[in-house]
Formats: C-alpha cells, structure tokens, sequence
C-alpha cells in the first residue's frame, strides 16, 4: 500500500529539496540559503531518497536541510501524518516553537498553510502539533509511551540521534511499518563507533566529502584529521610563500580569515592540506561527495566542521591543541571531525578481561543431568531484564573462592513455539534452585508483579534511581519500621539502585576478575540473525534463527556495551557553575545482559556464601 498523503497539494514540492529551495526563494533564520558558502550542501539538498542518515559535526547546517527535507515531503505526501522525534521532553517544543514555526512564517508562500486544514480551514496548530494544510506532523520524544504506539504514520524524523536507544528508535519505526514507501530521516552529532548515529551511518552507503587536490582519489579531511591541519606557527619563509600563492591563485583571503577573525586566530594560523600529495587547499568545499559502501540501500552522509566556510583552519587548530587548556579528544572527533570516538578509559570491560575471567574446567549445569544440578547447584541468584516478548536472564553462584559464577545464560521468549517467557523464567527458577531473583520492573510492571507475587519473599522488583549519595543499593524489605508513611502503598519486595555507581561496581567485577565463567561457546541457544550477530530487536522478529554460543555472541558483548562519561548536570545553577556527573552510557547496542548480569550481582551480593555444594 502506498500509504498516507495521497491528495494532491495546491503546491508544488518540485524534483528535490535542491530545487524546492531556489524556486520558492526560501529563507532561513530570516536569511537565503547560502549555496556559495555551503556548495558542498547542494548535492544533499538534491538527494530525494526517503532513507537518509546525516552524521555531523556541530553547527554544519543540518537544520536547515531537515526544515527543507520535512517541508517539502509534507507537501509531496499531502494528507499524511510525519513524526518528528527527539530524546529530551523539552526539545520538541523548543524545536516547534523556535525553529519549525518561524521557518514556515518567514516564508511567505508557506506561511498561509500553517494551522490550515484543507477541508474547513480549521486545523492544530499547537506546538507538538501543527497541522501544514492537510499534513500534521506531530513533536514528540522518542521515550514516551504514547509517542511510538497507536499513530499510524507516513515517516519519521529523528533528532539528535545520538542521544536515543536503539531499541526506542526501533519501536518509532513501527509507525510507518504499514508504508511500502516510508520516510526516515536521522540526523546527529556523531558519538561513539558502531552505536547511535554511526551504526546507522554504517548500515548507509557512506557519502564522504572528496576534496580536489593532487591525488586522483582526492582527501577526505575528517578521515585525515588532524594530519589535515598543516600548522604554519613555525612555517620558514619558504612555506608561507607557497600557501600564500594558493590562497592567491584561488582568489580567497589568506587562510580564509577576514575582519575580526585575522585577530582571533593570529596565534593559530593553519591551513588545509592534503597529507599525501602536500598540496595545499584554499577551499576544502571544492570536490565531491564518494559513496564508500555504494551496494547499501539507505543514503547516509558524513558532514565534518572543517566543510563550513565558518571553520577555517585556523579555527580548528586552535580547538585541538591547546597547551595550557585541557583537550577533550572526543569532543573533537564528534563535534569538529564529525566522527564516532570512543576513549578506552571510558569503557571499563575489554575483551581480556572477560577471557581472564574464563575457566575452561567449569561446567555449564544446563548440559548437566538433573542428578549432578541437584549436587552442585544451590542457593542461586537471578538477574533478568523484560524486553517486548523476551527476557534476558542471567543465573549465578557463589563460588567456594568468593567469585560470583555464571552458571547460565537464556533468553527465554516463545517465538519457536516454546512456553511464554514468563513461564520459562518460572521454570528457571526451578532448574537452577533460585533463591533470589532480581528483575526489571519496567516497562512490564504488570507481568513483573503478578510473577513477584508467585514467588514471594524470593523475586524483587528492580528500580534504578539517578541520585548518587548513600547506598548503592537499597531493599525495601529491610531497615522499615511498620507504621512508616506511605509504607502500606509500597511493594516490600524491590529493590533500588544507583544505575551508574551500580553498573560500575558490577562491570568492575570483571575488570578485577572477581567473576568467573565456563567456556564462553559451551552454552547454545538458537537465536535470531543478521549479518553474523545476534538480533535482539522487539518481538525477536528481525534476522534468520540460528544456533549460537550465547555467552560468546551475546552475554561478552553486551558487558562491553557500556561506557561512562562526564556529563553537565542538568540542575541550572550546578550547570552553571560547571559541575559534572559521571553517567553509564550504551555502546553499539543496548546491553540488556549488562543490566540483567547487575541485578544478578546485586542478587547474590545478598545471598552470600552458598549453604551447600561444593568446587567442580
């Protein structure tokens, strides 16, 4: 089906966005878009495909090709509804209101559509949701409930890509999963490698900017960077002749700095260049843009600051090197290169710590018979975190030596026929002679309290908390007086932790080898495939099912899968006065296990030293 938006609009959307632009005379910021400032934006802009991706840097003009992509297809699907997503609960409506709204306003063939409906003239025009003549589009963030289920829509707009999961992307595409010609279009700052934005640019055919010099092939500057930034501080007599000359032969100022910017930058004169032919580049926005994978369907391109008349090179130079200011590196790849960067000291499991943590003499039970699993596995603990048709368990022991033991690994689900997942958790509560379970309580509480009702006393509902003092973890079960307020309303058995200082304590297990584990491919489960990984996507319904070691492909990863950064504190006069937090962040995916693997520690931090079985 071809879907919504199938009226004819009283407008015209022209062959491309490019074009849409110049023949209406559009304007942003109250300003004509500047081609001969941003030509290296023209192809872009000239790009019809419905599935884009565009990985930035900061301030490279992606607002203004997103107000222009979304007009345009608002118009060519007349009738239809857009959704446009954002990871924060303010930026929709600042977005609406500060940027969306006046770009229609100041445009005046535009304007009269705006809060216009075609059929009685009457239509929203509220700031999360403005009606465009026939079309709405509606601001939403991508965590709400209500903002990915129920609306049937023609495409979706996501924003600041970086700072949204996965798995919430995933669940807004749905939206537009009865379209046989959907709109999706995602723009970010890039973050880190293989995760957000990057993964996406990744799965895209990875348009680059070519810069002319004297390689055939040109220079990609962001893949350069910063060997691109030829310094010229210390540039003998000879240098400076020959850069002058091409700024000259170019008909550009010397290094691109006019006005106040000759003074700015006096202390950090530098120019492009291509490292490999040394020729030097007055205007690095003269080439063209390369798709580097041209086989994959979706278009994604890569924009770094260095394209942006804005940036010469001397901008640059005096961002990265700083002798007397500290330098953040990833701030520099994602926000100046464009580029995913992530610093290793800020993702705290690597793969020879978890292969420190390997005892190929141990023995996962579930391959055991039931007489050897009555010997040895006692007083176990649980860890399990509820996705949408499946749960990610995770079963541990003590161990005689002290260390927390993995002892088994599943994602229970039913989408081969077996028992519902809830069930299968059930009947592992069995098999592994659990004695605490920890799971998730959100965003299934309903299945996660009927199931902490069955087991009483011995399954306890997770709630992570963002406050960093006091206790770690906190069991509502324990240290209550009776008559407290608000107790009767509570449940008893839950459990709160500190998400960061939780995670952090947990991934440190590994790091210290505090944890131990079988032969990570003994344990197999059949799973579902893409691509050689394992798809944990909603429902299970994405990939071909397989066999596969499940420790190995999925239980290790997603250990990895998670990274601790500094972050601005969000209180106004904290930020103001630049206080930081440290915050765990997702790496490539969303690491179920390594939240599931925390609550299983946390589980058997409680239960202590087992009461029975021994060493085997």
């Amino acid at each position: 089906m071809s879907g919504l938006g199938s009226a004819r609009a009283p407008l015209e959307c022209y062959g491309n966005s490019f074009e849409f632009v110049n023949r209406y005379g559009l304007r942003i910021d109250r300003r004509p878009y500047d081609w001969d400032g941003y030509k290296h934006l023209v192809e872009p802009y000239q790009d019809d495909h419905p599935m884009q991706v565009h990985m930035a840097g900061a301030q490279t003009g992606k607002t203004g090709r997103q107000l222009a992509f979304l007009t345009r297809m608002m118009i060519k699907h007349w009738g239809a509804l857009f959704g446009y997503f954002f990871p924060d609960l303010h930026l929709p409506g600042a977005y609406s209101n500060a940027r969306f709204a006046p770009f229609i306003l100041e445009n005046e063939v535009l304007k009269p559509w705006l809060g216009k409906n075609m059929a009685d003239g009457k239509g929203l025009d509220r700031t999360l949701a403005r009606t465009f003549g026939s079309t709405t589009v509606f601001f939403l963030t991508i965590g709400g409930k209500t903002s990915t289920e129920g609306i049937p829509m023609k495409g979706c707009l996501f924003d600041e890509v970086r700072r949204m999961t996965y798995h919430q992307i995933q669940l807004a595409e749905e939206r537009y999963s009865a379209q046989s010609d959907p709109i999706d279009f995602k723009v970010s700052t890039a973050k880190y490698p293989n995760s957000d934005i990057d993964l996406f640019f990744q799965r895209g055919d990875q348009r680059y900017f070519h810069t002319a010099c004297g390689c055939g092939e040109g220079v990609v500057l962001s893949l350069t960077a910063p060997d691109c930034i030829l310094d010229l501080r210390k540039a003998d007599t000879r240098l400076m002749r020959r850069v002058k000359h091409a700024f000259h032969e170019a008909g550009r100022p010397f290094l691109n700095l006019v006005g106040e910017d000759q003074k700015k930058y006096a202390d950090s004169l530098a120019a492009y260049w291509c490292p490999k032919c040394g020729e030097i580049l007055p205007d690095p926005r003269e080439g063209w843009w390369e798709p580097h994978a041209p086989d994959k369907w979706v278009h994604s391109y890569q924009h770094p600051q260095m394209l942006s008349p804005t940036y010469p090179a001397s901008r640059v130079l005096q961002k990265i090197d700083r002798p007397t200011e500290p330098v953040s590196v990833e701030e520099i790849f994602n926000s100046v290169f464009g580029r995913a960067y992530l610093d290793p000291e800020k993702q705290p499991v690597q793969d020879e710590h978890l292969a420190a943590c390997v005892d190929y003499n141990l023995h996962w039970p579930a391959l055991m018979s039931e007489r050897w699993r009555k010997r040895y596995v006692h007083n176990t603990a649980l860890g399990m975190d509820a996705q949408a048709g499946y749960n990610c368990v995770v079963i541990k022991q003590m161990a005689p030596n002290g260390k927390h033991r993995t002892i088994h690994i599943e994602i229970a689900h039913d989408s081969t026929g077996g028992m519902d997942p809830w069930k299968r958790v059930a009947r592992l509560m069995y098999l592994f002679d659990v004695r605490i379970a920890v799971i998730d309580c959100m965003p299934h509480w309903n299945e996660a309290h009927r199931f902490a009702m069955l087991f009483k006393g011995r399954v306890y509902l997770a709630n992570y908390v963002d406050s960093e003092g006091g206790q770690m973890v906190s069991w509502k079960d324990t240290g209550k007086k009776p008559d407290q307020k608000g107790e009767e309303t509570r449940f008893k058995w839950s459990v709160a932790i500190q998400r960061t200082k939780g995670l952090k304590w947990s991934l440190d297990r590994w790091v210290k080898r505090f944890n131990e584990v079988p032969s990570p491919t003994g344990l197999l489960q059949r799973l579902p495939v893409k691509e050689g990984k394992v798809m944990l996507t909603s429902g299970l319904r994405v990939g071909q099912w397989e066999q596969v070691p499940v420790c190995r492909d999925v239980y290790f990863p997603h250990q990895k899968a998670v990274a601790f950064s500094d972050k601005y504190e969000e209180d106004e006069e904290k930020k103001a006065e630049g206080k930081k937090k440290i915050v765990a962040e997702h790496v490539g995916l969303d690491p179920h296990f390594a939240h599931a693997n925390l609550y299983a520690d946390v589980a058997l931090a409680r239960i202590g030293r087992p009461r029975l079985g021994g060493e085997r």
